[in-house]
């Protein structure tokens, strides 16, 4: 009797819990919600980067159960002409990524050492490196995509010292 109880206190929390924010910004492309392959993305700088990001680019990596297997070329870069995303800044776009699916994402930076973008898949070792920047299609047609860049003088390279990726749009 005790673990009918708790089992049916637990369905009950699930269900109250999951009431949605009317305040979240939402895609506002709400007629094409309906598309199984489009992916509402706002995509955030986090304040505690080094970096200013310049390019943002996609490519699709296959089924999330079947591991991360990314085929074909980068996308266009998904900000807008002259548009960049400082520490703190975020951006909203779509993504064509089938639901169940992932994207592996491709970031450019300005390094103002090396006065150049600076691709950071593409130094050499990145990748060996244990965070890859992924976009995932999973739990719904809207996600919040989180990153913060660093320098690591031991690596020699910039890296993603945190990835945060999940269903729903963050304020």
């Amino acid at each position: 009797m005790k673990i009918l109880y708790f089992l049916l206190l637990a369905i009950s929390f699930l269900a109250f819990s999951c009431d949605d924010d009317k305040n979240e910004p939402t895609n506002p492309d709400n007629n094409l919600t309906g598309d199984k392959n489009r992916l509402y993305v706002k995509f955030v700088n986090n304040p505690e980067s080094q970096y200013t990001i310049t390019s943002l680019q996609y490519k699709n990596a296959g089924a999330v159960t079947a591991g991360l297997n990314p085929t074909g070329e980068w996308s266009d870069n998904l900000l807008k002409a002259n548009q960049s995303l400082k520490p703190g800044e975020h951006a909203f776009f779509f993504v064509i990524i089938p639901r169940q699916y992932w994207a592996i994402c491709r970031i450019g930076v300005y390094d103002t050492v090396a006065k150049q973008t600076v691709y950071i898949n593409d130094q050499p070792g990145f990748d060996d490196y244990w965070i890859k920047p992924t976009i995932t299609h999973w739990g719904g047609d809207e996600r919040t995509v989180k990153v913060t860049l660093e320098f690591r003088t031991d690596e020699n390279k910039i890296v993603p010292t945190f990835w945060g990726d999940w269903a729903g749009i963050d304020n």
